[in-house]
């Protein structure tokens, strides 16, 4: 039943292409460890070359180590590669909850894994019971329509093949099959939100209608419908109006404020641009812009939202720093990395366009070793430039560019984990990294300097 179900998914959505490396993200739950054995199952199907991914968050000390211990197991089990991850949650946090906290350190950890290992997908375990819990955590906390259509099948490079599943079927399905799974005794601690909702709400719910549950997917499934549109027009305007300008987007006041729908849905999009999602930012902060008008308001997460009349600007909070002669910095990717003289800002497109100036660069992903860093330049530092055959020292491109000597020593250089110069930003891309017709994954970069 699992099976044809998730088939049925794969083909609905289009969730794997054939050949496709895909790492699948294994906790050593029931939900998880019966993920990783359907997709085992259906991988000769598809042709998929799975890779198991797991995160120590570190949360419940000696079970979390025994759980990678597990996963790892799991995986020899099956004949896969492995990759396990380990980080104190608790000593990241930033001003978060624990599972806010947690979360963004397991979604970091599979970004990395996505760039080292050039995967193609991530499959994650969410199931129906899962969504069900999250449209109600979001309508008790205050959502619109947005929160509603809960989380989709596929939203790259993520894919949810159980979404459709439920958990009893999952259970059955391990039980059929002789799974073993690890038990995380914390899904029930009350003093969890998400746990509330699913072992107080859910049942009190069901009360009153026992199709409570597939009642909420199907207004998911029509909340879904409505969003894909007004995202579209939203994206539309938003590429039409946005100016990019250090660390964020401006407007025209008079363009946002003629609608305060238009007014809201833009500010989140760019805050979801900022800072990758909207965790943490509330509708009421937004109302309150829109309400009180001119002035300068900070947002969680460090952004700033400036409003002088003509112009309404969405940034990064500007902070003090303190920067060496020679600096080196990891590109984040997808995301914005500050540096000396700017920002670099880092983000996968799914086309070519023609860079419009020469602090504009598109480059070939899978040409270049992840981890990509930025940094100054260097003694001895040289460049295949684009559309030559040789080597060129760098000092001698930079005298031809006319850079002012002031400015040499914070050009920033994009190199990869080999060390190679990929791009000297606003001067030359490299040889190495540009896109053709085979390219796939395409690596959009902008210079916006201080």
């Amino acid at each position: 039943m699992i099976l044809e179900k998730v088939k049925g998914l794969i083909e609905e959505y289009n969730l794997f292409e054939k050949g496709e490396r895909v790492l699948v993200a294994v906790s050593g739950g029931v939900d998880s460890v019966t993920l990783l054995h359907v997709l085992v199952e259906l991988s000769p199907l598809y042709k998929l070359n799975l890779h198991v991914i797991h995160l120590d968050h570190k949360i419940r000390g000696i079970d979390s180590y025994e759980d990678s211990l597990f996963v790892q197991d799991l995986a020899l089990k099956y004949g896969l590669n492995f990759t396990i991850g380990r980080k104190d949650a608790k000593a990241e946090r930033k001003g978060e909850s624990p599972e806010e906290s947690a979360r963004r350190v397991r979604y970091d950890f599979f970004r990395r894994c996505l760039e080292s290992l050039k995967a193609d997908k991530i499959a994650l375990a969410h199931n129906a019971d899962d969504q069900v819990e999250t449209i109600l955590m979001r309508l008790l906390r205050g959502t619109g329509p947005a929160g509603l259509c809960g989380m989709r099948p596929k939203s790259p490079p993520y894919v949810r093949p159980l979404l459709k599943v439920w958990r009893s079927e999952i259970e059955k399905y391990a039980s059929e099959k002789g799974l073993s799974y690890r038990t995380d005794l914390t899904n029930y601690d009350l003093r969890y939100f998400r746990n509330r909702i699913r072992h107080l709400l859910i049942p009190t719910l069901r009360e009153y209608n026992p199709h409570f549950k597939e009642a909420l997917l199907r207004l998911s499934e029509l909340m879904w419908l409505e969003r894909e549109f007004i995202d579209a027009l939203i994206e539309e305007s938003f590429e039409k109006e946005a100016v990019i300008e250090r660390k964020g987007y401006c407007f025209k006041s008079s363009t946002l404020r003629k609608n305060r729908f238009l007014f809201l849905e833009t500010i989140r999009k760019a805050i979801e641009k900022l800072r990758g999602n909207l965790f943490g930012f509330s509708k009421e902060d937004l109302e309150k812009i829109w309400k009180n008008g001119i002035g300068v308001y900070i947002l969680p997460k460090e952004i700033e939202i400036r409003d002088d009349g003509n112009k309404i600007c969405i940034k990064l909070k500007e902070q003090k720093k303190s920067f060496k002669n020679m600096w080196l910095f990891e590109l984040q990717v997808p995301g914005d990395t500050e540096i000396p003289s700017g920002i670099i800002k880092a983000n996968y497109v799914s086309q070519f366009k023609k860079p419009t100036s020469e602090n504009e660069a598109f480059i070939d992903a899978d040409k270049v070793k992840f981890p990509l860093f930025v940094r100054n330049r260097r003694e001895g530092d040289r460049i295949q430039p684009i559309g030559m055959k040789g080597m060129k020292k760098l000092k001698k491109l930079l005298a031809e560019a006319h850079i002012p000597q002031e400015e040499k020593d914070n050009i920033p250089i994009v190199v990869d984990s080999n060390g190679d110069i990929i791009w000297i930003a606003g001067v030359k891309l490299s040889e190495k990294a540009k896109v053709d017709q085979k390219s796939e994954r395409i690596l959009h970069l902008i210079y916006v300097r201080e």
